[in-house]
């Protein structure tokens, strides 16, 4: 899991060169005018997905990808994060190999505020659940990139 300022992603590019891609679509796009949905990029192991709706009070279950990391990054408002340790994963029946995902509870071992001008990804396998309110709901407009790790 990382969680920096988005004027560092581009430091991240050793680790994981897909971000090359989402640097461009960050610097080409304007998401203001993008409507809710799913996007296709011209590098098949990179799409996104636009998002919006109101924080919730009440955390939702963790969730877990096998096959995509997911970079998230809030456009309009804040949200809190949580993640889990990996380890409870394990006892997961449920997983959705067409969708690449599962959800589950557990506790969470960290949180943190994701707002407007910092990103976090997550990499298979890493337990998370967002969209938390920070203080009283708000209105968050998020895109998450989802890239392919082989």
């Amino acid at each position: 899991m990382i969680y920096d300022s988005l004027d560092h992603l581009r430091d991240y590019l050793p680790l994981m060169p897909q971000l090359e891609t989402v640097l461009s679509i960050l610097n080409q796009a304007d998401f203001a005018d993008k409507m809710i949905g799913r996007y296709e990029t011209n590098n098949p192991a990179v799409r996104f997905n636009i998002d919006e709706y109101e924080t919730v009070l009440s955390p939702k279950d963790f969730e877990f990808h096998r096959k995509y990391a997911d970079v998230q990054i809030v456009l309009q408002g804040q949200e809190i994060h949580h993640i889990a340790p990996r380890d409870d994963i394990a006892c997961v029946q449920d997983f959705d190999e067409e969708k690449d995902i599962a959800f589950f509870d557990s506790l969470p071992m960290a949180e943190y505020v994701l707002e407007k001008g910092y990103f976090c990804i997550y990499f298979p396998n890493e337990p998370h659940r967002s969209q938390l309110a920070v203080d009283d709901r708000d209105q968050v407009k998020k895109v998450v990139f989802k890239i392919r790790i082989n």
